[in-house]
C-alpha cells in the first residue's frame, strides 16, 4: 500500500476547491499547484461559457522546476473539464478537483 503525501515526487499535483467569491455565473477554484520543492497558490475561474483562467502565484517557485505559463494552461484545462463533465452529467460542479500531471 502506498502513502500518499501533498507533494508529488515529479511533475505537479493541481489541487483545488470551490470557493465563495465568483462574480456573476463565474465558478471560483482555489488551492495549490504542488511541484516536489514548492507549493504555489491558484486560482481558477471558470465562466458561464465555459472559458477557463488560472493564475498562479510562482514567487515561490523554484528556479527551473517548471513553465509558469503552462501549469497555468493545464490548471485552466483540468477545470474547464470537469466542470463541463458534471454539467453534460447534470450535475453541480464538483467540490474539489485533485489531478497529477508529470
Amino acid at each position: 500500500m502506498s502513502q500518499t503525501t501533498t507533494r508529488p515526487s515529479s511533475g505537479v499535483r493541481y489541487a483545488v476547491e470551490h470557493a465563495e467569491g465568483a462574480q456573476g455565473e463565474d465558478i471560483l477554484y482555489r488551492g495549490f499547484a504542488y511541484l516536489p520543492a514548492a507549493a504555489l497558490p491558484l486560482e481558477v475561474r471558470v465562466g458561464a461559457s465555459g472559458a477557463a483562467v488560472a493564475q498562479l502565484d510562482a514567487r515561490t517557485m523554484p528556479e527551473g522546476a517548471g513553465d509558469v505559463a503552462e501549469m497555468q494552461r493545464e490548471a485552466a484545462a483540468l477545470l474547464k473539464m470537469a466542470v463541463k463533465a458534471a454539467g453534460v452529467a447534470g450535475r453541480p460542479p464538483p467540490r474539489r478537483v485533485v489531478r497529477w500531471r508529470a
